[in-house]
């Protein structure tokens, strides 16, 4: 049987998204809460049984972005970071890395009740290039005319081409960040600190 000397665990964005749909938990606050309930258990039970058997664990967050609809993914997500403080596994936050670097050098969409902008960020200063008004209510969408504003103007974010795929320059930040802890991990005690990326 395999018996590593890691395991990184990365929550599956396709899968927690098809999970949000059929689940109603992306217009019910109950299912929401009962969603990261079930995802808590699921890891928790995980951890155990790496650390049963002497593995060391890691939780990676994965790098979603700004364009990213569903908001309430990110407090599910939020829960994933809190259960590794708790349990005192490291976490790699790749969403929190790419927005930070996304607020410095990058695009970023700002979506309000009221309005959805397009904020470019130069060294760290930003700066709103376009705006649309939308539908007071109308969640879980971004308007078509901030993906014609991208093509016109051929605007691309700095690490990812979509809402959750990241581009090579983003892929060569998830390496960097993840050799540096896997290397940290890798060093430390079974039962070390947490770690969390940068």
């Amino acid at each position: 049987p395999l018996h590593p000397h890691l395991v990184l665990i990365c929550l599956g964005t396709n899968d927690m998204t098809e999970f949000f749909q059929y689940s109603g938990a992306i217009h019910d606050q109950t299912a929401l809460a009962r969603v990261g309930q079930v995802m808590e258990r699921n890891l928790e039970r995980m951890i155990a049984l790496l650390r049963q058997h002497r593995i060391r664990v890691g939780l990676v967050v994965p790098p979603l972005t700004s364009f990213f609809p569903f908001p309430e993914y990110r407090r599910t997500l939020d829960r994933m970071v809190d259960l590794g403080k708790r349990l005192n596994v490291p976490v790699f936050d790749l969403e929190k890395t790419f927005r930070e670097h996304e607020h410095r050098e990058g695009l970023v969409l700002k979506v309000r009740e009221k309005m959805q902008e397009l904020i470019r960020y130069r060294h760290g200063e930003p700066r709103r290039i376009f705006s649309i008004p939308v539908v007071t209510g109308r969640r879980h969408y971004i308007a078509e005319q901030i993906y014609d504003h991208l093509d016109k103007h051929d605007l691309t974010q700095a690490l990812s081409i979509d809402e959750s795929h990241p581009n090579p320059r983003g892929h060569r930040l998830i390496a960097r960040t993840l050799a540096r802890g896997v290397e940290q991990l890798l060093s430390s005690p079974l039962d070390g600190p947490s770690l969390e990326a940068k």
